[in-house]
């Protein structure tokens, strides 16, 4: 609060926005490597492009927030919608930290909601965003099942699903769409 009684605007580099850009990459990359780490012999048909595509999906969130500071605030809820729900994608819980830097991207939205509008509605820009996130994580990765087995040394190695190169390409693809649909559709005008 300034002495006027007017409300100052936030530090561009708050503690939740930094949070709700840094937290969803590093947890990519920390998901990268264990996918990369922990693969089966039967695992990762599609070799390095595996990991990378989950890399990209978990991170985008991140990336998204990290756009967000360029003037695109609806990017910040699209990164907490995307957030709230790569949250719930690991039963083992590994990704629950997401809910993290969701609660931050929301909270960064709030506190720049309305400052720059794009070429839509900040929900509209948001919900785009949302919808092509999930795509690249169920699409690719979850709906079609691809079964595989390997002989290995002493029997065999199965497993119930592998992430195949068409599939991890598609991921990729779809995260790049989620970027750039953000990116020129919040978008504010020249003379804002």
């Amino acid at each position: 609060m300034t002495t006027s009684g007017t409300r100052s605007p936030p530090d561009a580099t708050s503690l939740a926005e930094r949070g709700a850009a840094l937290l969803p990459i590093a947890l990519g990359i920390a998901v990268a490597v264990i996918r990369l780490v922990n693969s089966e012999p039967a695992g990762p048909a599609a070799g390095p492009l595996d990991p990378l595509a989950f890399a990209a999906v978990y991170s985008s969130p991140g990336l998204l927030a990290l756009a967000a500071a360029r003037r695109r605030p609806s990017l910040y809820l699209a990164a907490g919608q995307i957030n709230t729900i790569l949250a719930f994608t690991s039963f083992a819980g590994v990704t629950l930290p997401l809910l993290i830097p969701g609660g931050m991207a929301l909270i960064s939205f709030g506190r720049h909601a309305g400052e720059h509008r794009g070429k839509i509605a900040d929900p509209l820009v948001a919900m785009i965003c949302f919808v092509l996130g999930v795509a690249s994580f169920v699409v690719p990765l979850v709906v079609h099942q691809d079964p595989r087995c390997v002989s290995i040394p002493g029997g065999e190695s199965c497993s119930s699903d592998v992430v195949t190169v068409f599939e991890a390409a598609i991921a990729l693809a779809l995260v790049g769409a989620t970027l750039l649909a953000g990116w020129f559709l919040a978008k504010p005008p020249p003379d804002a």
